[in-house]
C-alpha cells in the first residue's frame, strides 16, 4: 500500500491496486487462480441476484478455499504427469543419441537384470572399454564400490536402466 498524505499531513493508506493486479497475473499456482476468478464470479453473481455486498462478500470468501481445496490435488496430479512426459521424452532422445556400442553396453545391464554391474562382468563381456567410458563422460554412468568394499562396479543412470528395461519388454 502507498502513503499518501492529507491537508494536516496525516499519512493515509490508499489500495495499490496495480501491485495487486500484478500479483494476480503473476501467480503461477493454478489453484489459486482458479480461486480467485471462481470465487469472483461467484461474488458476482450473488451480488447481481441479491443486490447485497455483504451476502458477495460472503460467498466469495467461502467459494476461495473450497475451490482451493479441490484444485490444488487436480494441480498437482497434472503438473507431476507433465514432468513425467517431459522425463520419458528426454530420456527417450538420449537413448536414441546413444552410439550403437554404448547401446550394447547399456543391454549388457539389461541383460544382468541390474543397473550396477562389476568389471569382470564387464571383462567377460563383449562391450568396449570406450562405450563404457563414452557413457561415463555422458554422466550416465558411474563407478561405485560395494558395499563389502572389496569390488568396485558400474552403476548406470536408473532412469536410463528403466528405459532400456521397458524396450525390452515391448
Amino acid at each position: 500500500m502507498t502513503q499518501s498524505t492529507s491537508e494536516n499531513s496525516v499519512p493515509i493508506d490508499q489500495p495499490n491496486t496495480e501491485k495487486l493486479f500484478h500479483q494476480i497475473y503473476n501467480e503461477k499456482d493454478l489453484s489459486k487462480l482458479l480461486g480467485i476468478a471462481i470465487a469472483g464470479s461467484v461474488g458476482f453473481l450473488v451480488f447481481y441476484l441479491s443486490h447485497s455486498f455483504r451476502y458477495a462478500l460472503f460467498s466469495a470468501m467461502i467459494a476461495f478455499p473450497a475451490v482451493r481445496l479441490f484444485a490444488s490435488p487436480i494441480h498437482s496430479f497434472t503438473k507431476s504427469r507433465l514432468n513425467l512426459r517431459r522425463e520419458k521424452k528426454s530420456i527417450k532422445q538420449t537413448y536414441t543419441s546413444l552410439s550403437e556400442e554404448e547401446k550394447k553396453a547399456v543391454e549388457l545391464f539389461v541383460d544382468n537384470g541390474a543397473g550396477v554391474i562389476t568389471w569382470s562382468q564387464v571383462n567377460r563381456s563383449e562391450v568396449s572399454g570406450s562405450a563404457i567410458e563414452s557413457l561415463s563422460q555422458r554422466g550416465l554412468l558411474h563407478v561405485s564400490i560395494t558395499l563389502d568394499g572389496m569390488t568396485e562396479t558400474f552403476v548406470l543412470d536408473v532412469t536410463l536402466f528403466s528405459y532400456a528395461c521397458s524396450l525390452r519388454r515391448n
